[in-house]
């Protein structure tokens, strides 16, 4: 026969002044140790509140006990109660600096920080030992999360790219009403899957199915980060002629505007002869080129980026047909506040 767990007493539960404390209180885990005592008053097994809650019985009789002591306030945790961190002040600054390091710079062999290596540091710096587990709340902690690098050419000049981007800026926010402003960039998307992590079940890799094609769909898209506004077009190929007629696209779309500025990178075919000839011809348009080895600061990456992110992903598509489908219908859902959102100007 089982034996029963040791009762908590409930006689000391004043279930009204708890009530009205959750009302006027803001303070989320003293409300869930109230309602947990209330829950016992009205008949639910203290087994049901510890398993719920992710407790156990003497934590409740702990609660109950310094409610009848002290009242609500007993509640709350006092300063010093509790297993200390070794975490210091000391330690949370050094780390602060030095996982911003690569490991080869402090003398690792290995490529990438991750726990087992911040157990390592703090053994051979400190002396401390910790689980892997502790290593990692700690790095959450003081502010530390993992993500995903971008590159940075090295040949970008900072400077150069912050100044580009607080000029784009004020000129967005200055404005008239019979300019544009729109961001342009080519970007292609392979009918072969590109893979990205899904949440799985543990010990079960994910399959995505592959036919190994090396089809894609060119595009060209023009943003408007300030209006909230994105056209997306097929093209054969980058080349200026494709370029042009890309252009008189952004033209039609934009009839009637005083002025039409394009900004975009320094491709090639962005500057031949013949798309110069058509500036000319056109003076409503105006080419303005971004900064050299910068992809970061043109807005319609980031839509790029989250057209892969969002519905090409993992994706296999049998045709071309199919992928521009999802293509259009992509870009036909965004809200232009998403659009502006995305843009990050």
């Amino acid at each position: 026969m089982k034996k029963r767990g040791k009762p908590v007493d409930i006689s000391a539960i004043n279930v009204s002044e708890l009530e009205s404390w959750i009302h006027e209180s803001t303070d989320r885990k003293n409300a869930i140790k109230c309602q947990a005592l209330i829950a016992l008053t009205k008949n639910v097994s203290v087994t049901s509140v510890c398993t719920v809650l992710d407790i156990t019985r003497e934590t409740l009789r702990q609660w109950r006990k310094r409610i009848s002591v002290e009242g609500v306030d007993g509640l709350t945790v006092k300063e010093g109660k509790g297993r200390k961190t070794g975490l210091t002040k000391q330690i949370e600054e050094d780390l602060k600096i030095q996982v911003l390091k690569t490991p080869s710079e402090l003398g690792f062999t290995q490529a990438i920080w991750d726990g087992k290596l911040v157990c390592k540091y703090l053994s051979d710096t400190y002396s401390l030992t910790i689980a892997v587990r502790t290593a990692q709340d700690w790095m959450h902690k003081i502010g530390f999360t993992r993500q995903r690098p971008r590159y940075r050419f090295n040949k970008a000049d900072q400077a150069v790219n912050e100044q580009f981007k607080a000029d784009v800026k004020k000129k967005l926010e200055e404005q008239t009403d019979d300019e544009v402003i729109l961001f342009s960039d080519e970007a292609g998307i392979s009918l072969e899957p590109k893979l990205g992590s899904v949440w799985s079940l543990k010990g079960q890799q994910p399959i995505v199915p592959t036919n190994s094609s090396w089809t894609r769909v060119n595009l060209t898209g023009f943003v408007d980060p300030f209006r909230g506004t994105i056209m997306v077009n097929t093209m054969p190929k980058g080349n200026s002629e494709n370029f042009v007629k890309q252009l008189e696209l952004i033209l039609e779309a934009n009839k009637g505007k005083r002025l039409i500025t394009l900004y975009l990178d320094n491709a090639k075919w962005h500057k031949t002869n013949l798309v110069k000839d058509w500036v000319i011809a056109n003076p409503s348009v105006k080419l303005e080129y971004l900064p050299k080895y910068a992809p970061e600061v043109n807005p319609i990456e980031r839509h790029w980026w989250y057209l892969r992110k969002t519905t090409t992903q993992n994706v296999l598509f049998e045709t071309v047909e199919q992928c521009w489908d999802a293509i259009k219908n992509h870009f036909t859902n965004l809200s232009s506040d998403q659009i502006v959102r995305l843009c990050q100007i």
